[in-house]
């Protein structure tokens, strides 16, 4: 998300004070544990996976792409 918020700064998208705010948010501390991408995840995750055959299940998957 910092380089999504830099890039749309440099391309007029987003104020740049809003860019720095949020360049400065510190991350989620990691506990452990499996992670996002690992097969055993994708399996226990993909009931909850947006329905590609909709339009708004196609913009879920773009922004979850987007966030990984």
């Amino acid at each position: 998300m910092r380089k999504l918020a830099v890039e749309a700064a440099d391309n007029g998208l987003l104020a740049a004070e809003l860019a720095n705010g949020i360049t400065r948010v510190k991350g989620v501390a990691s506990k452990g544990g499996s992670e996002i991408g690992s097969p055993r995840s994708r399996r226990r995750h993909s009931s909850n996976a947006p329905d590609a055959t909709t339009i708004e299940g196609l913009q879920d998957q773009a922004v979850l792409a987007v966030l990984s």
